[in-house]
């Protein structure tokens, strides 16, 4: 199901397809990686890989704003930092959100936003969902991870505001844009 779009065949869309093939594919040799990597750990293989496409996307969208939501360290805020250097990175972790307070208080607008279904996800994902604008990127970590992220990936399939979705298998990406058509794609990375 995958191997249609794993290499860009099958996308109509110029934009979309530069995005598969330059940015979601890998395409830069490990040592581009080697300024960002000094001082940090990943604990796997896959956070790695996460990390490393993190770096590329905040790379591309340029993103005034990111914010990172339930992130257990700092290890994304940095690749996302790297990727751009100009954005504001607010990392919210589970530990550090409020009861009753909206997890998304302070922020006016998002630009991009990494998520991990942990906490007070819901919370944070409909307030990201309305502060959403055209050129907001959404990732969602670990959407086939369990029931909870597999019901939250099937309704943002459905979400009409949600222009353009990748399901990479580790990660949902996300893509507001109102002039695009509606397109789901499945890409092998």
């Amino acid at each position: 199901m995958r191997v249609g779009h794993s290499r860009g065949f099958g996308i109509q869309s110029p934009w979309s397809y530069r995005l598969v093939t330059t940015v979601i594919r890998e395409t830069n040799p490990p040592h581009y990686y080697d300024k960002v990597a000094a001082g940090t750990v990943c604990e796997n293989e896959r956070q790695l890989k996460l990390c490393r496409l993190y770096f590329r996307l905040a790379g591309f969208f340029q993103p005034r704003t990111i914010i990172d939501y339930g992130a257990e360290t700092d290890i994304y805020e940095r690749y996302l930092k790297a990727g751009c250097s100009e954005s504001d990175v607010i990392g919210i972790g589970k530990g550090r959100v409020a009861g009753n307070k909206t997890i998304l208080a302070n922020v006016n607008s998002i630009d991009m936003l990494r998520m991990s279904v942990v906490g007070e996800w819901r919370r944070c994902f409909d307030e990201a969902m309305e502060l959403a604008h055209d050129g907001t990127v959404l990732i969602i970590e670990g959407i086939y991870g369990s029931r909870t992220a597999g019901a939250l990936w099937k309704e943002v399939l459905n979400d009409s505001r949600c222009t353009l979705t990748y399901d990479l298998y580790d990660c949902g990406i996300i893509y507001f844009d109102k002039k695009r058509y509606k397109e789901n794609y499945t890409v092998n990375i």
